[in-house]
């Protein structure tokens, strides 16, 4: 007698128990594979996202390092007063300190502006030229 798969036979409850079980198991083995890739896959996201924080941050740091150094040294250089060969500076005539400062527009390369103010904040030149920064108080800011 031929058997039959019917669910309420012994062998039929038998066959199809097992081929929940292989089901279950298959889900599982899919459900915990994914989880572990979509983890892995994060992981290895975050990491490099952290590498190239590192490399902006390194950049951001040279270029501060590189702007910071290059006014440390025009302060310093002749005593920061923009002298030119000798000539001393003529504080109070606003073409003079604009010349000399334009004199400097190498600055423009690492600075989107540069400016001179006196030792109140008053702006005396600014470069790129900019109507109406000049004679701007300044004394505020840091």
């Amino acid at each position: 007698m031929p058997r039959t798969l019917l669910p309420g036979t012994l062998f039929g409850r038998l066959v199809m128990g097992i081929g929940l079980g292989w089901l279950v198991l298959v889900a599982a083995i899919l459900w915990v594979s994914l989880r572990g890739g979509s983890d892995l896959a994060d992981e290895i996201n975050r990491s490099h996202l952290d590498y190239e924080a590192s490399l902006i941050a390194r950049d951001i740091q040279q270029a501060i390092t590189l702007r910071l150094d290059t006014l440390e040294t025009l302060a310093t250089a002749q005593a920061g007063q923009l002298r030119v060969s000798g000539e001393s500076l003529d504080e109070a005539n606003a073409e003079d300190v604009q010349r000399r400062l334009s004199r400097h527009s190498a600055l423009l390369e690492l600075f989107d502006s540069a400016f001179v103010t006196d030792a109140q904040g008053e702006v005396k030149a600014f470069m790129p030229s900019l109507s109406g920064a000049v004679g701007l108080n300044v004394g505020e800011r840091e």
